[in-house]
């Protein structure tokens, strides 16, 4: 007989003022729903330094689930990067979903708990540590590079890959 581990933990925060759009979301309630999420964790004992992965996902007031995120990995300490990141992913999104059929009533922060004794490795693991792409708030504020081979002004955000500013919006 098997025994079926989840990966994943859910931690869901109800939008008192629902439904709410995803501007609504980034501007009055990732904040509370990180720092809700954060607290619980504390008093289960969790360490501030021990490795934690989060997927961002919101209900729409029709019931469908929507991933936001990616899984990204920090710690509990790393509350005002999670915060930071989900907010502008979800400006990002709110330019996809702002029709009032995707109206938001639910968050839902999928997570895991990694053992306090994971070693976290440069080579396969993409924490918020690096988080250079998020120098301001302001999203108008790029910053970009330019190719000396082509001359083409481009940004490379996570580090993945070089996105052409003509591209970026």
């Amino acid at each position: 007989m098997k025994n079926n581990t989840n990966f994943f933990r859910t931690f869901s925060f109800n939008i008192p003022d629902s439904p709410v759009t995803l501007k609504q979301i980034a501007k009055l309630y990732i904040v509370k729903a990180i720092k809700n999420l954060f607290t619980s964790l504390l008093n289960q004992n969790t360490s501030l330094n021990q490795i934690i992965g989060i997927i961002l996902r919101v209900r729409f007031k029709d019931g469908s689930i929507k991933s936001i995120s990616t899984y990204r990995k920090g710690t509990l300490q790393d509350k005002i990067k999670f915060t930071t990141l989900f907010k502008h992913l979800c400006m990002l999104r709110s330019e996809d979903y702002d029709s009032d059929q995707h109206k938001v009533d639910k968050i839902i922060l999928s997570f895991h708990i990694y053992p306090k004794d994971y070693v976290y490795s440069l080579d396969k693991d993409d924490l918020l540590f690096n988080t250079d792409f998020m120098k301001s708030e302001d999203k108008h504020n790029v910053e970009y590079k330019t190719d000396e081979d082509n001359n083409i002004k481009y940004m490379n955000p996570l580090g993945v890959f070089k996105l052409p500013l003509a591209f970026a919006g």
